[in-house]
């Protein structure tokens, strides 16, 4: 092992041996004690859950802008608070989506969920089977002459595996696909269709992600203004009960589950079923106002380029009498990038400057739709064109179901087309902390993140390159119960460490 660490360190045109000493060295100055306390302040019912736009996220700013303001980073934005990159979100709200078909309605928030935005419609169309609705080089569901002009398309949730038991896009058993159908959507939508349906075998699931939505919507939903015209290119599914897509195409479930097991075997279904229905989607809409944090600390010797250091801090906010304080997600991401940006301004006081310049930048309106972080790379502060790369944490401090026997991890995805070194880069870091500690490194020769549901998507889609640091999802995701006791310090330390070494190698390579 050690000499598979120091051939990764002479493949690195870094600073050496004495380096790597020195970097172990501060690394140490990110402590559990500090750690917990950012996150318990974070995640304090004072907070009120830090939902993008209300009082506990302008808390939580002005928190971290005065963390900033002590670390001593400076405040590289040119409007307003030098610390703030201010922007202002449309407040829409879907008041009613129905589809009909005959005498059969479905309902928001009852039968229908919808998740991501759409475009108000108010139609009847042509509902068209798509099997699972993907359109990849190893498989497609979309036939070369299949037209999807003016019609919505229904798909099922998941996707075909092989005889294995591995996921046959991405070769692994982790499924290629899990943002919620929003991926397929797009695709649908980028093929002429005007709206998209996931088809859910689990009945039950969607009535009890009705009732969820139902009490986190209150009837509106957070946008870029700028989405109002996109059209098309505003992403939204609308998740549906495999009994009730039956409904829809006027047959059984039944005949649903054994069109399923044809997909399975490798016969595309594009097509088996098809309906007229009339969808009706009507929306409302106001402003709000929000705000990224930002703090720079300038290169010494490139400081002209630039990594970013990324983590969202807002939640979920209050519903109800219930507050989702969002300890793991993502008060442990924004714990971090605190912690980080501290042990860099430490280094920097004792002369050791990184080469590249570091924007630190906790985004809101992640929980959104990524919104904060989409912003930024609409309107960056600094060129895009000179952002070496930016690297995410979100969700750092738990353990997911598959893990529970072993919690002494975390995936490390990155996409390493767009540059070689990212690879080399995160071994290194991986090297310097407890050999107990086993990183799960996820590489992605597509180009298209596994797991695009945090803000490293937003700077991926723009072709930077992206390191993104996550731990799966746990039982207290997007609950009341995701509080600060539960967060697992010793392993939020490590992680916050290897993130430290992580930036500190991409701002100097």
């Amino acid at each position: 092992m050690k000499t598979l660490i120091f051939l990764v360190l002479l493949a690195l045109p870094v600073f050496g041996v004495s380096q790597s000493v020195q970097l172990e060295e501060y690394s140490g100055n990110i402590t559990l004690e500090e750690l917990k306390e950012i996150v318990l302040t974070l995640a304090s019912d004072e907070f009120e859950g830090r939902d993008t736009g209300t009082k506990g996220q302008k808390l939580a700013a002005e928190y971290l802008r005065k963390q900033f303001i002590e670390i001593g980073l400076e405040g590289p934005s040119e409007s307003g608070d030098p610390y703030y990159q201010e922007f202002s979100l449309s407040r829409s709200g879907f008041q009613t989506l129905s589809l009909i078909r005959g005498v059969d309605s479905l309902f928001s928030d009852k039968e229908l969920v919808l998740v991501g935005q759409c475009p108000p419609m108010d139609l009847e169309t042509e509902l068209i089977f798509v099997g699972y609705g993907i359109d990849d080089p190893i498989y497609s569901d979309y036939p070369v002459d299949l037209s999807l002009e003016g019609k919505l398309v229904a798909f099922m949730s998941g996707e075909p595996k092989e005889k294995n038991g591995k996921y046959l896009i991405s070769g692994t058993y982790l499924p290629q696909y899990t943002d919620r159908g929003l991926t397929k959507a797009k695709i649908a939508l980028k093929k002429g269709a005007i709206g998209a349906i996931m088809i859910n075998p689990d009945q039950e699931q969607v009535k009890k992600l009705a009732s969820m939505n139902k009490r986190f919507r209150s009837g509106m939903q957070l946008r870029l203004p700028q989405q109002e015209t996109e059209g098309k290119s505003i992403s939204g599914v609308i998740h549906i009960g495999i009994d009730d897509a039956a409904i829809l195409f006027n047959t059984s479930t039944s005949s649903i589950l054994k069109t399923v097991e044809k997909m399975d075997k490798g016969k595309t279904q594009t097509g088996k079923y098809v309906s007229s229905v009339k969808a009706s989607l009507i929306s409302s809409g106001a402003n709000v106002e929000t705000e990224n944090v930002v703090g720079l600390i300038k290169g010494s010797e490139l400081p002209d380029e630039y990594v970013i250091l990324t983590a969202h801090y807002d939640h979920l906010g209050k519903r109800e009498k219930s507050i989702y304080n969002g300890a793991d997600d993502n008060a442990t991401g924004t714990a971090a990038l605190v912690e980080v940006a501290e042990t860099f301004m430490q280094m920097a006081r004792s002369g050791i400057r990184p080469k590249r310049s570091v924007l630190f930048m906790p985004v809101s309106g992640e929980e959104k739709g990524l919104l904060g972080s989409r912003y930024y790379v609409q309107n960056p502060i600094f060129p895009l064109n000179k952002t070496v790369a930016a690297i995410n944490m979100d969700m750092i401090g738990r353990t997911d179901p598959d893990h529970s026997e072993n919690p002494d991890y975390v995936y490390v995805f990155m996409n390493d087309t767009l540059n070689s070194s990212l690879d080399s880069i995160a071994q290194l870091a991986g090297s310097y902390v407890d050999s107990n500690f086993a990183p799960e490194y996820i590489y992605n020769s597509s180009g298209t993140s596994r797991y695009r549901g945090s803000d490293h998507a937003s700077f991926q889609n723009v072709n930077i390159p992206i390191l993104y640091f996550f731990c799966g999802i746990h039982e207290d995701y997007h609950k009341p119960s995701d509080t600060w006791e539960k967060v697992e310090y010793d392993k939020l330390t490590t992680i916050s460490k290897m993130v430290f070494i992580s930036t500190w190698e991409l701002a100097n390579q």
